[in-house]
């Protein structure tokens, strides 16, 4: 599969938006092959959070690890942005639904607490 790939996508030099335009146009995001295409660029996610954040949702959505990186992101929005940003509330919301599909539902101010542990 890799020596299939553009030469860009074959080294360490690929940006994530790179790797993302190729498993659109050819469709296959959410196959084995996408998972690992990501996995071998992930220093490239790594300096993008959201994209990052929509890799390891394809690959593993209910991770431990999705749950850490949706509540950093979430924390980052809200020391930039404040707590009444749209996008904060998004990023929030976005990290309680990661982490309800990991570990289950927890009401109103426990989750918080739990996620800041």
């Amino acid at each position: 599969y890799e020596q299939s790939l553009p030469k860009t996508l074959q080294g360490g030099d690929a940006t994530a938006q790179d790797v993302e335009g190729l498993l659109a146009e050819q469709g296959t995001a959410d196959s084995d092959a996408g998972h690992w295409l990501r996995a071998s660029h992930i220093a490239s996610y790594k300096e993008q959070p959201a994209m990052l954040l929509k890799a390891i949702e394809a690959a593993d959505p209910a991770s431990h690890e999705h749950a850490l990186q949706s509540y950093r992101e979430y924390m980052m929005q809200h020391q930039a942005m404040g707590h009444d940003d749209e996008a904060t509330n998004r990023a929030l919301q976005y990290t309680k639904m990661v982490h309800e599909a990991r570990y289950g539902h927890l009401p109103g101010k426990l989750l918080e607490e739990f996620l800041k542990r």
